[in-house]
């Protein structure tokens, strides 16, 4: 893959505490940098998965791939934040159910499973 360089200014107190940091972690200036705007944009995608997720513009499920994590993950950050998980339609349901079996490798909770029991219709 081919890189990018990418720059940024800092005044000279923040250029002096960057270079502080990275003495006392013995890594350098630009993989401290590199680190960090990684995290910044995984927890702004994350951020933003979970404002779309309140807002009913997507499911727990597009929130997670919004996010980059898995559907469990995304249960975990929404009660670590304190969010409810919201009331979902019959098809968010079974995609919750679908997430799940593919995470805990449970076949039987595959809607394709033939040994998974069908609601009757009546």
């Amino acid at each position: 893959m081919k890189s990018v360089t990418k720059s940024i200014r800092l005044s000279s107190a923040e250029a002096q505490r960057l270079a502080q940091i990275a003495r006392l972690e013995a890594v350098p200036e630009a993989a401290l940098l590199k680190k960090w705007v990684l995290a910044g944009m995984q927890e702004q995608a994350l951020d933003r998965a979970i404002l779309l997720y309140t807002k009913r513009q997507v499911s727990l499920g597009e929130a997670a791939q919004i996010a980059g994590i898995p559907y469990m993950a995304m249960v975990a950050e929404l009660e670590r934040r304190g969010i409810a998980l919201m009331d979902g339609s019959e098809a968010e349901i079974l995609e919750g159910f679908e997430k799940l079996a593919e995470e805990f490798e449970l076949p039987a909770l595959h809607r394709s499973d033939p040994r998974t029991p069908r609601p009757v219709s009546g």
